[in-house]
């Protein structure tokens, strides 16, 4: 029997190589077609992508630099914490994307809170343990009594979607005041030197501590202790603090720790509410026992009420 030589055996490798070659390829591909399929993505893990834009009331007040710095919350498609991502006003200012990388979800939750100060309220300390529903924010308080009003704090939420393919695009996420602002007066208080030298505060009752994952009011109700001072003509001033919103407060006056003055005791003033975005005035009158009401946008008096 005849043998092939060695010069042969490689002639027939070699052959067999390119048969092999030029088959693959003609199966892979056409001609002037790639051999990757362009339906897959290069990088599947495609950024999602927000831009933030802040309201009072209905105002859209991005442009006006009142939001200092904001914190997105993120959770992946089954509602569990992933990451959070700081931020700070030029986001708003300048209307820039934030990038956020969720692997393996197609949608995420973004939960954003801004203006939380340490020493007047809790955040929910998150950790991958923890899901949406945990995200929680309270004023502090001590035994129901919050001595230091909240800050000006602002939230928002949206489920946001990843793009089928691998363009960028962004979507908007608006943030909403979450807090009231007021200013109380009482005239013909301090009439007296030793009026003029008492100590006052107002006190506020009664709002909820807490707003849960939603944004939405929660928690036990507590009371504002509000600092006042004696202004002209012995009216007694609080100037313009934050508290939380409500359909029903009562606006109290302490004296030296006595309560002189109740708004229960004002015709048509039982209940007062304070909305999230506005501004309450509310001017007492402790000789005549009447009060007025000014409702207003954040800065400007928008409706004036007379009462009593």
């Amino acid at each position: 029997m005849k043998t092939l030589s060695s010069n042969s055996k490689n002639w027939f490798v070699a052959l067999f190589t390119l048969v092999t070659t030029i088959a693959f390829t003609s199966c892979g591909s056409t001609e002037g077609d790639s051999i990757i399929d362009e339906k897959i993505p290069l990088s599947t893990d495609v950024p999602f992508y927000v831009t933030l834009s802040a309201y009072s009331g209905d105002e859209n007040i991005t442009s006006q630099g009142r939001i200092e710095n904001a914190i997105l919350y993120v959770f992946d498609e089954n509602d569990n914490y992933y990451t959070q991502i700081a931020v700070d006003k030029s986001y708003l200012l300048e209307a820039k994307p934030i990038a956020i990388s969720c692997p393996n979800s197609k949608k995420i939750t973004v939960a954003v809170w801004s203006g939380i100060v340490a020493n007047k309220e809790n955040i929910s300390s998150m950790s991958k343990a923890n899901i949406l529903s945990d995200l929680v924010v309270s004023v502090n308080h001590e035994n129901g009594i919050a001595k230091i009003q909240p800050t000006d704090i602002f939230y928002g939420k949206a489920v946001i979607y990843k793009n089928a393919t691998t363009k960028a695009q962004t979507q908007e996420l608006k943030i909403e005041s979450k807090v009231a602002s007021m200013a109380i007066l009482t005239r013909n208080v301090a009439k007296s030197d030793n009026d003029a030298n008492a100590t006052y505060m107002y006190r506020i009752r009664s709002t909820k501590s807490s707003f849960n994952a939603n944004g939405e009011l929660t928690g036990n109700d507590i009371e504002f202790a509000v600092p006042a001072t004696v202004g002209d003509n012995g009216c007694v001033v609080s100037g313009t603090f934050f508290i939380m919103p409500s359909s029903n407060v009562t606006i109290e006056l302490i004296k030296n720790g006595t309560t002189i003055l109740s708004s229960k005791n004002f015709q048509n003033t039982e209940n007062v509410s304070v909305n999230a975005g506005k501004k309450t005035v509310v001017t007492f009158d402790y000789a005549k026992q009447n009060s007025n009401f000014y409702v207003a946008n954040w800065n400007s008096v928008s409706q004036i009420v007379e009462v009593g």
